[in-house]
């Protein structure tokens, strides 16, 4: 399964692979040292050889001999860093697993690559780690063209497909999630909603001051999910009153609902607000499991 082993420093251009536990035994520290027997691509590594043997300590007794990465990975706890295939070549993220294999999973998308929007933005970086709080296996990565990802702005059309990729990835990590979220901030919010129209297992999306004033949201026709729209009272990126002539369109649709949330004096980059929108999204996260889980 590419990808979903992290490589040690000594690796660092062998990004993606796959591997599985060769062999188990106790570790001086306490829990299970484990044998990881790495096979990587000739294109992915730059190394003579193709497989590598790597010990990891793991906390407990979760793995058994022959288990799959994912599940070292699970031991482990976070993984630092991803590289995994793109439409336009290699996508730069970062990735959390879930904490139960059946776990939830979601994406997370940045703002405008072009003035300045990363997967390190401070608002994506929040929502990575509210996901990940709860639970679920959680992705934030680079479009095309940003930091270490190839490829170059493609004007929307394939960043979308870029959000396609990696949702699969987190897909093919977690494969029996039970559920699977997308949220994205200003352009990532746009690209978010249209990769709802395009695959109906996202159930829940968080659309953080999208702009219907710039991008054209007609394909929301119907929306097929429910979700938070939340924006700013004093966004001059994209107005309320255009964001608001969105969210009641979208209401009159049967069948979901759509959440609004206006942050008051907040401008589009929430700058003085992070704390309460980031609070407003978790609650509504939270509401959401919650009902999940009663029904």
């Amino acid at each position: 399964m590419p990808g979903i082993y992290a490589p040690p420093a000594a690796m660092a251009n062998c990004q993606t692979g796959s591997g599985t536990v060769a062999s188990l035994a106790p570790h001086p520290n306490g829990g299970k040292r484990a044998f990881v027997m790495l096979e990587f691509a000739p294109s992915d590594c730059d190394m003579k050889r193709s497989n590598q043997r790597d010990e990891v300590r793991t906390d407990g007794d979760c793995l058994a001999d022959g288990a799959d990465a994912w599940s070292l990975q699970l031991c482990r706890g976070p993984m630092p860093e991803i590289i995994f295939t793109g439409p336009a070549g290699r996508l730069e993220g970062r990735f959390q697993p879930a904490k139960r294999k059946n776990g939830p999973i979601a994406i997370v998308l940045h703002p405008h690559p072009q003035f300045g929007g990363t997967m390190n933005n401070q608002i994506v970086y929040q929502l990575f780690y509210m996901f990940s709080k709860r639970g679920f296996a959680v992705l934030r990565f680079n479009f095309r063209g940003v930091g270490r990802s190839q490829g170059e702005f493609d004007h929307g059309s394939g960043e979308l497909s870029d959000a396609a990729a990696a949702l699969d990835w987190v897909q093919s990590v977690h494969p029996d999630a039970k559920s699977c979220w997308v949220a994205g901030f200003s352009f990532g919010a746009w690209i978010g909603m249209q990769l709802l129209m395009r695959r109906p297992e996202i159930e829940g999306f968080i659309s953080i001051a999208p702009q219907p004033n710039l991008y054209d949201f007609t394909f929301l026709a119907p929306c097929p999910s429910s979700g938070l729209i939340i924006h700013g009272e004093n966004d001059k990126v994209a107005p309320p009153k255009d964001v608001q002539t969105l969210v009641d369109k979208l209401k009159t649709q049967k069948g979901i609902k759509i959440d609004q949330q206006i942050i008051k004096g907040a401008n589009h980059f929430f700058e003085n607000n992070i704390d309460e929108l980031m609070e407003d999204c978790a609650a509504y996260l939270d509401r959401r499991l919650a009902m999940d889980d009663a029904a």
